[in-house]
């Protein structure tokens, strides 16, 4: 159809692998919104990423057919959007999701105006629906009619939805004081999965900020439990599923609470955050096995996510068949190693392993049922060193096995933002654990950004968070170092994100646009799986404010705090980067 877009040649992978769908999508930008103007239609926005195993079922289940096509192309213009491309356009409709359902998730389906004001919003959409999950056949006809029959009323409630959202977090009266650090330590002292580790009931999620900030404080203060939550966890998180046994690194989340029914996709960003979240376990608590976690991660992303001529990619996509096992596969290849490994590893002739219907596989996840020490007095070993001799031939047999499956899909995408965690990652790592080979890789990485204008991928302006992370990678650089080099130019990327992204009110701006509709300048701080731009921020003037000794920097620090007091004062447990900063400048 003339002047639809042909995804086929787009240069995001994510894009491209949808240019032979039914649904004629259009790519975010100025066509998709002139044409909704001009023909007077709402916007479809689809918001997945490459490595979404929920995106991919969609794809397969829902786009796929004719129906849904049909009515998409017909009555709506539908906008294929990468969500690691556009993280503010995300988070302006993560907002919409929170307030309209109470939560999100992706892949997430937003309906707008041309005039990009939200007026409905689900994440997963299945073809039909239930009772508690709207389906796309359910939903389209009815929306189709409400913009045709309803629409001024659909238009009114959705500009009470904008407004809502433009409200913004709530100022307070001040920096929030040692008890609002105390109510965050208890407030996630209350959540802390004391079986299994972490935090909630599940899915659980990494959340490397919480441990972070309860290290600190177990630092600050000696707390005894904030130590006990951060070795539970991190001892839990490297034994379970979610953790590549075979291949290293960390897959993006667990289903369960025991860490065993993970999501197979593995992020550059989680690489990066689990990385300094046991480099600075192995720094506090001198636990080797925490070292060897490090290893492991850095190890496959240096060989699986690095390019010398463009940098980190973006991730691996879901794939659980790679990572798979069935009891007979591991007797066939391990011979008269195999029953030990699987005592080990939790592998059974049923399978532990059930798919997202419930039904069980007949395969296996692999994790420990239990700590090296442990199993090494059940299966009556002199160590656990000598256990782990045994159980790393098996691991390295395994994994040489396992290359010759199909690998799972590469998304070879370059985030700025991202590759910003990884320095900061591979600088740190490198000082607290004395592996030089880690500092000179994160000082060959900080030349990619040397003298560059910052963009967020190609050809995409930068945000506040590829700031913020390549400011943080350039000072976790030169601490490593001990040079001025890197210090200097984190300066100076300070002085263009305050020029680009002052808010005005003591914090930073997501984006430099103030666009339409839901594209408003906004100012966030709350941390979700990752660090939000303005806690990183805050924390970069923290250490800035160490390194030179320079004023300017504690007060600019403590008024990005000061920003979001209120919101803070509300949920603390939110808050755990800007409360780590602030822990840092009073400790």
């Amino acid at each position: 159809m003339k002047g639809r877009y042909i995804l086929e040649d787009a240069e995001n992978s994510y894009l491209r692998s949808h240019g032979q769908d039914l649904v004629q999508w259009y790519p975010w930008g100025d066509e998709a919104r002139a044409v909704a103007r001009e023909q007077n239609k709402p916007l479809f926005l689809h918001l997945g990423y490459s490595a979404c195993h929920w995106c991919t079922v969609m794809t397969t289940q829902v786009f796929s057919d004719a129906e849904v096509a049909a009515l998409l192309n017909d009555d709506f213009i539908p906008v294929l959007v990468d969500r690691e491309e556009y993280p503010v356009l995300d988070a302006a409709a993560m907002d919409v999701a929170q307030v309209m359902n109470g939560s999100g998730g992706w892949p997430l389906n937003l309906f707008l105006t041309p005039e990009l004001e939200p007026f409905f919003v689900a994440s997963f959409m299945p073809l039909r629906g239930a009772p508690e999950r709207p389906g796309m056949l359910d939903c389209l006809p009815r929306i189709k009619w409400l913009w045709q029959v309803e629409n001024e009323s659909l238009r009114r409630a959705s500009g009470e939805i904008l407004q809502s959202l433009c409200e913004g977090p709530r100022r307070g009266g001040g920096v929030p004081t040692d008890n609002t650090i105390r109510e965050a330590s208890l407030g996630l002292q209350a959540i802390f999965d004391a079986r299994w580790g972490g935090f909630g009931e599940g899915p659980k999620f990494p959340t490397v900020q919480r441990l972070l900030f309860l290290s600190e404080i177990g630092r600050a203060i000696h707390c005894d439990r904030c130590n006990e939550i951060c070795q539970a966890t991190l001892d839990a998180m490297a034994m379970g599923a979610i953790r590549d046994h075979l291949g290293g690194g960390f897959h993006r989340y667990s289903v369960d609470r025991a860490w065993r029914h993970p999501h197979f996709e593995k992020m550059l960003s989680d690489q990066a955050m689990m990385a300094v979240a046991y480099a600075e376990g192995f720094d506090k608590y001198q636990k080797i096995s925490y070292r060897r976690v490090v290893d492991e991660i850095l190890a496959y992303v240096l060989l699986n996510l690095y390019s010398s001529e463009k940098g980190f990619f973006a991730s691996h996509a879901s794939v659980p068949d790679f990572y798979l096992w069935s009891a007979r596969e591991i007797y066939d290849v391990l011979g008269t190693e195999a029953p030990l490994f699987c005592r080990c590893y939790g592998v059974t002739e049923a399978g532990n392993y059930v798919d997202e219907q419930g039904i069980s596989s007949g395969t296996n996840a692999l994790f420990l049922v239990d700590s090296l020490d442990v199993l090494a007095e059940k299966e009556r070993f002199s160590s656990p060193e000598n256990l782990e001799v045994l159980l790393n031939k098996s691991r390295q047999v395994l994994k040489s096995f396992r290359s010759d499956r199909t690998a799972p899909q590469r998304d070879e995408k370059v985030l700025t933002d991202w590759n910003g965690l990884m320095i900061a990652a591979l600088a740190r790592c490198g000082r607290l654990m004395n592996r030089p080979i880690y500092t000179d890789m994160a000082v060959r990485e900080c030349h990619r950004f040397r003298d560059s204008e910052l963009e967020h991928a190609s050809g995409i302006p930068a945000n506040l968070d590829d700031y913020a992370n390549i400011i943080w990678g350039m000072l976790e650089t030169s601490r490593s170092t001990g040079g001025q080099r890197w210090l200097t130019v984190a300066q100076e990327y300070l002085e263009r994100c305050d020029a680009l992204f002052d808010d005005g009110d003591g914090g930073y701006c997501l984006s430099q646009t103030d666009d339409e509709g839901l594209l408003f300048a906004r100012s966030k701080a709350w941390d979700e799986d990752l660090l939000s731009g303005n806690s990183v921020m805050a924390g970069n003037l923290v250490t800035l404010w160490f390194m030179t000794d320079d004023r300017r920097y504690y007060k600019k620090a403590r008024q990005i705090i000061e920003r979001f007091s209120g919101a803070i004062a509300e949920t603390p447990i939110g808050y755990p980067g800007l409360l780590l900063a602030l822990l840092r400048t009073i400790a």
